[in-house]
């Protein structure tokens, strides 16, 4: 009798074959993430092809200016120029420039680089003295400028180096004005002469400088 109650139990272990694992020892599910795709790339149009170069040409000889009576004998003249207005030159006169202590006033001009004309804007500069130049002082003021007729320049570039008055130990001597041709790299510093607190006359510029 007690043979006949044990046997179901054993056929039925042997029938299920299944372990049951707990819970917490079964691996975690396997997560997968789809990654969306990349946008579609945007197509870089190409660079627009650089502007056409506008050749300017050459300007025309400076005119000859007549200039009026200075404001004071520190002043001293600056050319004129000649102005591209993007068809053609048009003159701008000069006009007299009331003298700065320690600077020197660049007037517009053209130069010729590399086979192309480029326009230089005015501007003030601070005078830089060559070794050489030995300073001037007068014990009382020049006379103001003289008026003088700018003639016809031998060519476009040639730069119109302008009149004043030399101190020669007794007095002042005009020194006239004229024409000369440019050098490279350097502006000519108008001579012109300054009062100092003590209330002598220095003369400065009457040189060229470095730009």
């Amino acid at each position: 009798m007690k043979a006949l109650i044990a046997l179901p139990l054993v056929v039925a272990v042997g029938v299920s074959g299944c372990v049951v694992v707990p819970a917490e020892q079964r691996p975690p599910p396997r997560v997968v993430v789809v990654q969306p795709p990349p946008p579609p790339r945007a197509e870089i149009p190409p660079p627009p092809p650089p502007p056409p170069r506008v050749e300017i040409p050459a300007p025309p000889p400076p005119l000859a200016d007549n200039p009026g009576p200075p404001p004071s004998p520190d002043s001293y003249w600056s050319n004129g120029h000649w102005k591209w207005d993007g068809r053609d030159y048009h003159w701008v006169a000069g006009r007299w420039i009331v003298a700065h202590a320690g600077e020197v006033w660049i007037a517009p001009h053209w130069e010729q680089r590399r086979g192309a004309w480029f326009f230089e804007q005015g501007h003030w500069q601070r005078i830089a003295a060559p070794v050489e130049y030995v300073q001037v002082i007068a014990p009382r003021p020049p006379p103001p400028p003289r008026v003088e007729h700018i003639f016809a320049p031998p060519s476009p570039l040639h730069v119109w180096i302008g009149g004043y008055w030399r101190w020669d130990g007794n007095g002042h001597a005009w020194v006239a004005g004229h024409w000369e041709q440019p050098r490279t790299g350097q502006v000519w510093v108008p001579a012109h002469w300054m009062r100092g607190p003590d209330g002598q006359w220095r003369m400065a510029g009457g040189h060229w400088q470095n730009y």
